[in-house]
């Protein structure tokens, strides 16, 4: 793709996850998905893990693939079952 995921969804989504704003991973699910894996804190003061995926040219939120998790291990295990599928894509 030559860019580098970070740039790509910076570029494509304005601002911070109001519940996860603390990115700690960026990435490419095929061509058309760029993803951000982030940190936030619940309701309780419980950790949350968001994984938010949007079409790398347009920044249109995939709602399916984007999912809430309460490990990181569970938020990054959804990423890799993405990009799993052939073309990564739905």
């Amino acid at each position: 793709m030559g860019k580098r995921a970070s740039t790509v969804f910076k570029s494509v989504v304005a601002g911070k996850n109001v519940m996860t704003p603390y990115p700690l991973a960026y990435g490419f699910i095929g061509t058309q998905w760029v993803f951000e894996i982030s940190e936030g804190t619940g309701f309780v003061g419980e950790p949350m893990f968001g994984v938010s995926v949007v079409d790398a040219e347009t920044g249109r939120l995939n709602s399916e693939m984007s999912q809430l998790f309460e490990t990181k291990q569970a938020a990054h295990e959804w990423v890799e079952t993405w990009q799993e599928e052939p073309g990564g894509s739905t």
